[in-house]
């Protein structure tokens, strides 16, 4: 097992969450076309769905990063040693 498998397993959980973020604009984006056929116009702005999603995925960015750095900075002979 290398540090690679590591970084790779951070990753994919990333990943899955900008995944998640996509569908959200995804999702948006057909409610809004939904909401143009009625009556009454609703209109969501840009707001409503991409600061959410900007701030979801900074955060996860940042989640990702101390957890990386912290993996980055333990001494690995002390953890094996301590095993």
């Amino acid at each position: 097992m290398g540090d690679g498998n590591i970084l790779l397993s951070f990753g994919v959980a990333y990943l899955k969450l900008i995944g998640v973020t996509f569908i959200i604009i995804f999702l948006f984006y057909v409610v809004n076309l939904w909401l143009e056929y009625f009556i009454r116009k609703i209109e969501l702005g840009a707001w409503f769905a991409y600061w959410p999603i900007v701030i979801i995925s900074a955060i996860s960015l940042l989640s990702f990063s101390y957890y990386v750095a912290k993996v980055v900075i333990q001494d690995s002979v002390k953890i094996l040693r301590d095993d």
